[in-house]
């Protein structure tokens, strides 16, 4: 799409999105569309925790409004079992929000492996006090 000119224009529409064709069959269409995307060559991991987000009749999410919660169909289990892309293998992976948020919000490269190093350093003293406690134990074992 070329750039406009007019930044106050309307935005042109495209009759090919707006207006689908006669014989246009939206699920057959995702069927094929899930089928080029998923290689049953390779693997994939999916997410499959995420929710719709709650437009309005226009598409666009309305800011700073209370909202009702409108039901979503989820309907990505039934797109796959008809593009005959299944899972073979489901995993679940689950973690407390402060971590997730914690380790989402790290940016800093630095900070990170100084939390690492720490981290180390403490599991390193830990197993050199358990190894030094385990020596002591067998020579006061030994001198009785």
């Amino acid at each position: 799409m070329p750039e406009q000119d007019d930044p106050d224009a309307p935005p042109e529409i495209d009759e090919e999105i707006v207006n689908d064709p006669e014989d246009f069959e939206k699920n057959d269409q995702d069927v094929k569309d899930i089928r080029d995307v998923i290689n049953t060559n390779k693997g994939i991991i999916l997410d499959g925790n995420w929710h719709a987000p709650i437009k309005d009749d226009f598409g666009f999410e309305e800011e700073g409004e209370a909202q009702e919660a409108v039901e979503v169909e989820y309907v990505l289990p039934d797109l796959l079992k008809q593009a005959r892309r299944m899972p073979e293998i489901v995993v679940i992976l689950r973690c407390k929000e402060d971590a997730a948020i914690k380790r989402n919000f790290e940016d800093d490269e630095e900070k990170l492996k100084a939390m690492l190093e720490e981290e180390l350093a403490k599991r390193e003293k830990k197993r050199v006090d358990e190894r030094e406690k385990g020596r002591q134990e067998k020579m006061q074992e030994l001198a009785d």
